[in-house]
Protein backbone atom coordinates (compact mmCIF):
# COMPACT_ATOMS: atom_id res chain seq x y z
CA UNK A 1 0.00 0.00 0.00
CA UNK A 2 1.23 3.58 -0.93
CA UNK A 3 1.37 6.02 2.28
CA UNK A 4 1.07 5.57 5.84
CA UNK A 5 -2.40 4.55 7.58
CA UNK A 6 -4.01 6.75 9.88
CA UNK A 7 -6.67 5.14 12.68
CA UNK A 8 -8.58 7.67 15.07
CA UNK A 9 -11.10 7.05 17.91
CA UNK A 10 -10.60 3.14 19.10
CA UNK A 11 -13.15 1.29 20.91
CA UNK A 12 -13.97 -1.90 22.30
CA UNK A 13 -17.56 -3.70 21.91
CA UNK A 14 -18.66 -6.92 23.60
CA UNK A 15 -19.44 -9.92 21.10
CA UNK A 16 -22.65 -11.09 21.18
CA UNK A 17 -24.62 -13.78 18.67
CA UNK A 18 -27.82 -13.65 16.71
CA UNK A 19 -29.77 -16.33 16.24
CA UNK A 20 -33.67 -17.51 15.29
CA UNK A 21 -35.92 -16.42 18.27
CA UNK A 22 -37.79 -19.73 18.66
CA UNK A 23 -38.33 -21.56 21.88
CA UNK A 24 -36.93 -24.93 20.75
CA UNK A 25 -33.24 -22.82 19.76
CA UNK A 26 -31.22 -23.72 23.35
CA UNK A 27 -29.95 -21.25 25.66
CA UNK A 28 -31.86 -17.87 26.10
CA UNK A 29 -29.48 -15.78 28.35
CA UNK A 30 -26.02 -16.69 27.03
CA UNK A 31 -23.58 -18.61 24.75
CA UNK A 32 -19.95 -19.26 25.28
CA UNK A 33 -17.41 -19.80 22.16
CA UNK A 34 -17.03 -23.37 22.85
CA UNK A 35 -20.68 -23.86 21.74
CA UNK A 36 -20.21 -22.44 18.42
CA UNK A 37 -19.15 -26.07 18.01
CA UNK A 38 -22.97 -27.26 18.15
CA UNK A 39 -23.65 -24.17 15.82
CA UNK A 40 -23.91 -23.66 12.02
CA UNK A 41 -22.72 -20.16 11.25
CA UNK A 42 -23.04 -18.30 8.05
CA UNK A 43 -20.47 -18.51 5.59
CA UNK A 44 -18.94 -15.64 4.08
CA UNK A 45 -18.19 -14.95 0.02
CA UNK A 46 -16.59 -11.75 0.23
CA UNK A 47 -12.57 -10.67 0.03
CA UNK A 48 -12.75 -10.32 4.28
CA UNK A 49 -9.14 -11.57 5.19
CA UNK A 50 -9.77 -15.32 7.32
CA UNK A 51 -7.87 -13.83 10.06
CA UNK A 52 -10.61 -11.06 10.32
CA UNK A 53 -13.53 -13.74 9.72
CA UNK A 54 -12.23 -15.63 12.46
CA UNK A 55 -13.08 -12.67 15.12
CA UNK A 56 -16.72 -12.55 14.16
CA UNK A 57 -17.76 -16.09 12.91
CA UNK A 58 -14.74 -18.80 14.19
CA UNK A 59 -13.77 -21.71 12.04
CA UNK A 60 -12.70 -23.19 15.41
CA UNK A 61 -13.97 -23.33 19.09
CA UNK A 62 -10.84 -22.67 21.60
CA UNK A 63 -10.47 -26.22 22.30
CA UNK A 64 -10.07 -26.47 18.36
CA UNK A 65 -13.60 -28.30 17.86
CA UNK A 66 -14.72 -27.18 13.88
CA UNK A 67 -17.21 -24.84 13.58
CA UNK A 68 -19.64 -25.25 10.77
CA UNK A 69 -20.37 -23.37 7.92
CA UNK A 70 -23.98 -22.90 6.62
CA UNK A 71 -26.06 -20.88 4.15
CA UNK A 72 -23.56 -18.64 2.03
CA UNK A 73 -24.00 -14.86 2.05
CA UNK A 74 -22.47 -11.85 0.30
CA UNK A 75 -23.77 -8.54 2.51
CA UNK A 76 -25.21 -7.72 5.62
CA UNK A 77 -28.86 -8.48 4.73
CA UNK A 78 -28.55 -11.73 3.82
CA UNK A 79 -26.79 -12.19 7.12
CA UNK A 80 -29.97 -11.24 8.49
CA UNK A 81 -32.19 -13.20 6.54
CA UNK A 82 -30.29 -16.40 6.65
CA UNK A 83 -30.36 -16.19 10.76
CA UNK A 84 -34.19 -14.88 10.98
CA UNK A 85 -34.68 -17.72 8.84
CA UNK A 86 -32.65 -20.51 11.37
CA UNK A 87 -30.72 -21.50 8.62
CA UNK A 88 -27.43 -20.02 10.38
CA UNK A 89 -26.37 -17.94 13.47
CA UNK A 90 -23.54 -15.18 13.22
CA UNK A 91 -21.65 -13.17 15.96
CA UNK A 92 -21.60 -9.66 15.61
CA UNK A 93 -21.48 -7.06 18.43
CA UNK A 94 -23.89 -5.54 21.00
CA UNK A 95 -24.85 -2.99 18.55
CA UNK A 96 -26.93 -5.48 16.39
CA UNK A 97 -29.34 -5.92 18.87
CA UNK A 98 -29.83 -2.25 19.25
CA UNK A 99 -30.22 -1.25 15.27
CA UNK A 100 -31.56 -4.84 14.36
CA UNK A 101 -34.53 -5.24 16.66
CA UNK A 102 -35.92 -8.11 14.36
CA UNK A 103 -38.59 -9.98 16.26
CA UNK A 104 -37.34 -13.16 14.49
CA UNK A 105 -34.06 -12.67 15.86
CA UNK A 106 -32.64 -13.39 19.53
CA UNK A 107 -29.07 -11.75 20.27
CA UNK A 108 -27.24 -13.47 23.12
CA UNK A 109 -24.06 -12.15 24.88
CA UNK A 110 -20.96 -14.27 23.84
CA UNK A 111 -19.70 -14.48 27.66
CA UNK A 112 -16.16 -15.99 26.86
CA UNK A 113 -15.11 -13.71 23.85
CA UNK A 114 -12.77 -10.94 24.16
CA UNK A 115 -13.95 -7.45 23.23
CA UNK A 116 -14.19 -6.40 19.42
CA UNK A 117 -11.87 -3.05 18.97
CA UNK A 118 -12.87 -0.86 16.39
CA UNK A 119 -11.34 2.23 15.00
CA UNK A 120 -11.85 4.40 11.54
CA UNK A 121 -8.88 3.38 9.62
CA UNK A 122 -7.82 5.19 6.26
CA UNK A 123 -4.95 5.78 3.94
CA UNK A 124 -2.70 8.93 4.16
CA UNK A 125 -3.11 9.67 0.21
CA UNK A 126 -7.21 9.59 0.71
CA UNK A 127 -6.64 11.68 3.26
CA UNK A 128 -9.51 14.66 2.97
CA UNK A 129 -10.72 17.89 4.57
CA UNK A 130 -13.85 15.70 4.73
CA UNK A 131 -12.38 13.04 6.45
CA UNK A 132 -10.63 14.59 8.65
CA UNK A 133 -13.84 16.38 9.59
CA UNK A 134 -15.69 12.93 9.86
CA UNK A 135 -12.46 11.80 12.26
CA UNK A 136 -13.18 14.68 14.48
CA UNK A 137 -16.51 14.22 15.13
CA UNK A 138 -16.27 10.70 15.76
CA UNK A 139 -13.73 10.96 18.52
CA UNK A 140 -15.98 13.91 19.79
CA UNK A 141 -18.53 11.60 20.44
CA UNK A 142 -16.39 8.73 21.47
CA UNK A 143 -14.69 10.97 24.09
CA UNK A 144 -18.56 12.00 25.06
CA UNK A 145 -19.08 8.33 25.39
Amino acid sequence: MDGGVVWSCATSRSSWCSRRNCTSAGPRDSISREDFADLTVVAHRSPIPAYMEEVFQPFHTPSGRPVRRGTVITNWDDHLKAVSAGQAVMATTAEAARFYPWPDLLHLPIRDAPPVEWALVWRTPDESPLIRAFAQVARELHDAG
